[in-house]
């Protein structure tokens, strides 16, 4: 049975859940590794971000959020509960 289609959104980015081609490293290089773990962290804080600005500024309800990304409402809170 095959896969279902991934879901492509424009900017986005996507978990890497295996090494590639007979196992070897995906990275050329450690600092490519760090370089990807750097955006991947900012770009997580800024999300966090907007979902605190939805709940706080534009009174989204955390349902609603919760919904409209696919989430748990246990995420949501956690989420905004951890933004300064």
């Amino acid at each position: 049975m095959p896969r279902k289609h991934r879901l492509e959104f424009p900017g986005a980015i996507y978990h890497i859940n295996h090494r590639g081609n007979h196992q070897e490293y995906i990275y050329r290089a450690e600092n490519d590794r760090k370089l990807f773990l750097k955006l991947l962290k900012t770009t997580i804080e800024r999300m966090n971000r907007v979902i605190c600005d939805a709940f706080k500024l534009y009174a989204y309800t955390q349902p609603e959020i919760a919904a409209f990304l696919s989430l748990s409402r246990l995420a949501i809170t956690k989420i905004i509960c951890s933004t300064n």
